[in-house]
């Protein structure tokens, strides 16, 4: 029993299984705005399962696929499997096992994020061969770990909506810019054994830059619900925070000195995932305030922005109804409505959107 134990701990510190916590906040943020502040804790439950199990999958089965590379460099051969520490099919087995489960657990969800399953899987999994053909191995997983607010969000609603995309994209950007920060560190090894990454392609200071570059874009796309959305207060305080966050994260590295990649890479990113996560509590109190300018009516019906800025097209019909007091048609007319030459729309709000 102690024996077993002993290895299933070997496992988790192989996985890094404490560092979940960059990509759990995000979900969480999606998860709780996507219930509009409600606790639902059974699928609060099964989000938080994907999210372990997900993850436990693609590290496992990174660590099996890059066993022999991990092997050859000086900086990796101290890794589990390397050591003899862990096998390569015991590693296998363990990414499979934490696989099924993730598919169950989405299952439990609803039929798409079941039906979604394993594409989320293709993509965590599949990143593991990328950086052996392509220098673009950052983004995808930057689309591993940005799957975690969208999924998240579709495991609440099965619908998409602007914050968890806008979280997602934020996401994207934010990893791989780490990710390109903390392969700098390898870059001579990468050069030696073939491998891809942008600090081989653009060398160490151009990587940095990008890296920068890229930090700015995933606090824009963080940002963005504060427009779309009408976030504010401690939402907006939350991404001011990430922003400060990542300006000193690149402080600490230098192309000259990448002693301080690892603090880099683990803390401040640890960091800037809970600031995210503690920023919810104003998506929750989110204003469901509607403007003119968050509705465009047309042939294709009417698109509006609520909480979480996620509107379907009945509850769209429904809030023009109610705003002004119209009856909107299209593809929201119901049978035996009439329409009349605004489109059923009387002079008040024709004259609006003419």
């Amino acid at each position: 029993m102690l024996r077993a134990m002993r290895k299933l701990l070997v496992m988790l510190e192989m996985i890094k299984i404490q560092h979940s916590v960059f990509a759990l906040p995000f979900a969480a943020a999606a998860a709780v705005a996507a219930t509009g502040g409600e606790a639902r804790w059974g699928a609060f439950g099964w989000i938080l399962v994907c999210m372990v199990t997900a993850r436990a999958s693609a590290m496992a089965f990174n660590r099996w696929a890059d066993a022999g590379i991990d092997a050859a460099n000086p900086r990796t051969a101290v890794r589990a499997i390397p050591k003899g520490e862990v096998s390569r099919v015991g590693a296998l087995v363990f990414a499979a096992v934490c696989a099924g489960g993730f598919v169950a657990a989405a299952g439990m969800l609803n039929r798409v994020t079941l039906q979604l399953a394993p594409v989320a899987l293709v993509v965590t999994l599949g990143y593991s061969y990328t950086k052996r053909f392509t220098a673009l191995c950052h983004f995808v997983l930057g689309v591993s770990l940005a799957m975690a607010p969208v999924g998240a969000w579709l495991g609440i609603r099965a619908g998409i909506g602007v914050l968890p995309v806008a979280l997602g994209v934020g996401v994207m950007f934010w990893t791989a810019g780490f990710d390109i920060l903390y392969a700098c560190q390898d870059v001579d090894f990468d050069r030696r054994a073939g491998l891809r990454s942008m600090p081989v392609a653009l060398g160490v200071p151009g990587a940095l830059r990008l890296a920068a570059v890229l930090h700015g874009l995933a606090v824009l796309a963080f940002a963005a619900p504060l427009v779309w959305c009408g976030y504010g207060g401690w939402y907006g305080a939350g991404v001011g925070g990430i922003a400060l966050l990542l300006v000193w994260e690149h402080r600490l590295v230098r192309p000259d000195d990448l002693a301080r990649v690892n603090r880099a890479f683990f803390h401040v990113n640890a960091v800037v995932a809970v600031v995210l996560m503690a920023a919810v509590e104003d998506l929750e109190h989110a204003s469901l305030v509607v403007e003119k300018r968050h509705f465009q009516v047309g042939d294709t019906g009417v698109l509006g922005a609520q909480e979480g800025c996620d509107l379907s097209l009945d509850d769209g019909r429904r809030r023009i109804d109610d705003v002004f007091d119209v009856h909107v048609p299209g593809a929201f007319q119901h049978p035996g409505e009439q329409s009349d030459s605004h489109g059923g729309l009387p002079p008040k709000a024709s004259s609006m959107i003419s």
